[in-house]
């Protein structure tokens, strides 16, 4: 029993040292003579940042599939908001552990050409305009600046449309 344990040690290592490691296969590929890649460089960030996109689209994309024509977000403490197609506006707020959903009101256009719906019973102002927004968690650059005024606390963020006007 010992014996083939060490037989099958001997294999496996003389096996892995007559293989390429695959970063230098691709070098050898590309004709790289003499450079030899590793795991952690330009492959592997161009991946993560494929990944990143991915992953930063995934509530932009469940929030048009639940009808939002807007959504925003904002950090610190991290909230979000749809203003959806079905007459309803939904605020999460308190890093989503309260959620509120108020019947959307009519939109109103302010002095200095920002929507804004007022759902006067709750207390709340949403105003959003249309003006560059970097977010601060993530750095992403939005068309939208938004603004959620309770009668609690003043929420800053930024946001995208989700469906065009003529959709």
């Amino acid at each position: 029993m010992w014996t083939r344990r060490v037989l099958t040690g001997v294999v496996v290592l003389s096996l892995s040292a007559c293989s390429s490691l695959p970063w230098e296969q691709e070098a050898e590929q590309r004709g790289d003579e003499g450079v030899v890649g590793k795991p952690g460089t330009e492959w592997e960030e161009e991946r993560q940042a494929e990944i990143q996109a991915e992953v930063s689209e995934g509530p932009w994309e469940e929030a048009r599939a639940r009808g939002a024509e807007i959504r925003a977000i904002g950090q610190e403490p991290g909230w979000w908001l749809e203003v959806r197609q079905d007459g309803t506006l939904m605020l999460a707020s308190d890093y989503g552990t309260r959620r509120q959903v108020f019947e959307r009101p009519r939109s109103q256009i302010a002095e200095n050409g920002a929507e804004q719906f007022h759902v006067a019973e709750a207390g709340v102002l949403v105003t959003i305009t249309d003006q560059f927004c970097e977010d601060v968690m993530s750095g992403e650059n939005m068309p939208l600046t938004v603004v959620v005024e309770t009668p609690d606390e003043r929420l800053e963020g930024c946001g995208r449309r989700l469906v065009e006007a003529s959709d």
